[in-house]
């Protein structure tokens, strides 16, 4: 009965479970590039001429950018390739930043900020603690802020983004965008592997893909993203330099200026779209993207969420699911022996 009055649901669970595999298939390739970086790295830490160490350093740091980079685009054609036989939804990359776009870059970090203040609390509670030397000592040395701002900000807020939103997003779209704002965002925050992220990363996901709704186009994730991970690597920059232990005071006040001003954004956001809601499809037709609305609503009826959920429940996203979720145990329980 389900499946004659939504069709779709059928090639719903079969792009949910493209999805999973592909993910699957993203966590070796990962670490594989990963640790061609790392090899990298070694071989340049172990050079003791200056001169040589510096080339070396050089080379890691391009080398760990594109290592970063690889594994997304090659899971996204890995999901194409599965997808060879049924119609894909493409990236779009037109450069669209409308004029709010400064207000949806502070709403955003609002959310976030908001987000990882809950996700510190859950943290806390479950007793996940990272060693601030681990997390701060790479700060010390410029060469390595380089590198660090290149593989923390830049590498993914591009390849990040032109997985989550401009592939898994874009092709769930179809069959709802609650849905598709949801699931991706899971795969989002799945993907990070990490207990103590999950929660952050949930609520990033949802941020960007609201972004991605509500510009038609993949940049204005793209900056969001780059500009908040920016912000981690100032912060990193300003407890290991000249702020030292004053620097949670300044972070809280920046917070809290942040939280005001996204507030504001948010109220106007909402009532900017609620007054343009009519005007937006003329405004994206007369720029060229109308084609990305209509396959947007190719079918007449988004399923219902009940029947996402369970479509969701395919072999390749509960295999994945599965491994991430062992994966992310293993890591806390490694943290709290460390701090044991």
């Amino acid at each position: 009965m389900l499946t004659q009055a939504y069709p779709h649901s059928v090639s719903y669970r079969q792009t949910i479970n493209r999805m999973g595999w592909s993910m699957v298939f993203f966590i070796p390739v990962f670490r594989i590039f990963s640790s061609i970086a790392l090899a990298v790295d070694v071989v340049a830490e172990s050079i003791s001429s200056n001169t040589m160490h510096s080339v070396f350093l050089a080379i890691y740091g391009l080398l760990s950018a594109a290592c970063y980079i690889a594994p997304f685009l090659l899971t996204g054609l890995f999901y194409y390739l599965l997808s060879h036989n049924t119609r894909s939804e493409r990236v779009y990359y037109e450069v669209k930043l409308p004029a709010e776009f400064p207000l949806l870059i502070l709403a955003g970090l609002a959310i976030l900020s908001a987000g990882a203040y809950v996700n510190a609390w859950f943290c806390s509670v479950i007793g996940y603690v990272a060693s601030e030397d681990a997390v701060y000592a790479v700060y010390y040395d410029n060469p390595r802020v380089i590198i660090d701002y290149m593989n923390i900000a830049l590498a993914p807020a591009f390849a990040e983004e032109f997985l989550f939103r401009g592939v898994f997003y874009a092709n769930l779209r179809p069959y709802g965008r609650t849905q598709a704002i949801l699931l991706s965002s899971l795969l989002f925050a799945l993907m990070h592997q990490n207990i103590a992220q999950l929660f952050y990363t949930f609520v990033a996901g949802v941020a960007m893909a609201l972004m991605y709704e509500l510009t038609q186009s993949i940049w204005c994730s793209v900056f969001f993203h780059m500009f908040n991970n920016q912000l981690s690597v100032f912060k990193n920059l300003a407890v290991s330099g000249r702020f030292g232990e004053d620097a949670p005071l300044y972070f809280a006040i920046f917070d809290g200026v942040v939280l005001l001003l996204g507030i504001i954004s948010i109220v106007v956001l909402i009532t900017h779209y609620k007054k343009n809601s009519e005007k937006q499809a003329l405004l994206r037709s007369r720029d060229g993207l109308a084609r990305r609305n209509v396959a947007a609503r190719r079918f007449d009826r988004p399923l219902p969420m009940s029947s996402a959920l369970r479509g969701a429940l395919s072999p390749g996203m509960i295999v994945f699911t599965a491994i991430t979720a062992t994966l992310m145990v293993v890591s806390y329980l490694a943290v709290l022996l460390q701090g044991g």
